[in-house]
């Protein structure tokens, strides 16, 4: 089983192509509850269907390129890349190819915790020489180097394992963090370090 590419690099999580709904319906009938363990399947149906009607977040994107240019980007095409919304050549987050442009990426809402917390703003310059691609091509390539995501590793898979995050008792990693202290404060624990070493010193 292969892994995603494009997670965002700010805290770990996917962009939002599962359907939830369909996956609830799923482990309703019996299908996809051989990883439950213990876990009850009418709990694990209710958190889905919570986690669903809550993740329209995860499907707003932005994207810096090698240029430093902020990028709002739009829908994902579940192949490594997304549109974007000013109508340019798409944004490759896997590889450089010819006609497209190409960066890191990242939830808008974790950016915007980044900018409000630390004051700080993803930059190609900082992030893209200490991505994973560099160290292990086959394995979350645009996550960067010395972050800490955590337990949300478990959940990489062809498509994330929201079934896994949810036995783990971790479906808040996937709540909004501008709407949700926990999901915030982790983000500002796992990046608090690495702005300092950029020698942003006013960070606490």
């Amino acid at each position: 089983m292969g892994y995603w590419d494009e997670y965002c690099l700010v805290c770990g999580g996917p962009p939002a192509d599962v359907d939830l709904e369909d996956l609830a319906e799923q482990v309703r009938n019996g299908q996809n509850t051989t990883a439950l363990g213990t876990a009850s399947p009418e709990r694990v149906v209710q958190t889905l269907l919570e986690m669903r009607a809550k993740q329209k977040w995860l499907t707003e994107w932005a994207g810096v390129d090698s240029a430093e240019n902020l990028i709002e980007l739009g829908t994902y095409s579940g192949q490594g890349d997304f549109a974007t919304n000013d109508g340019g050549a798409v944004f490759n987050v896997v590889q450089e190819v010819p006609g497209q442009r190409s960066g890191i990426a990242f939830h808008r809402s974790c950016g915007a915790v980044l900018a409000e917390q630390l004051a700080y703003q993803p930059r190609y310059g900082d992030i893209f020489h200490r991505l994973l691609v560099h160290e292990e091509p086959h394995a979350q390539r645009n996550l960067l180097m010395g972050i800490d995501y955590g337990p949300i590793l478990r959940c990489h898979e062809q498509d994330f394992d929201n079934i896994q995050l949810i036995i783990d008792g971790n479906a808040w990693m996937l709540e909004d963090p501008r709407l949700d202290s926990r999901s915030r404060d982790r983000i500002v624990t796992m990046w608090r370090p690495f702005v300092r070493f950029l020698g942003h010193r006013s960070v606490k």
